[in-house]
């Protein structure tokens, strides 16, 4: 099990570096541009809910 953890552990530095936010971002754009009728208040929430969990990665994983 120490070696799951190990590569959680991984996946958590990755999604908080800021290259995720380059992701994020171009993402939604995206989506707005080529699927704009299914851009909804549902789709804005789960893409500010993306957000607020890769700002909150972020700064735990700064305060670590």
């Amino acid at each position: 099990m120490d070696w799951l953890r190990h590569h959680f552990t991984q996946l958590g530095t990755l999604a908080a570096h800021p290259t995720a936010f380059f992701i994020v971002c171009p993402y939604g754009v995206l989506w707005f541009l080529f699927e704009r009728e299914t851009l909804n208040w549902h789709a804005v929430a789960t893409l500010a809910t993306w957000m607020m969990t890769l700002f909150i990665q972020r700064s735990e994983h700064r305060d670590t």
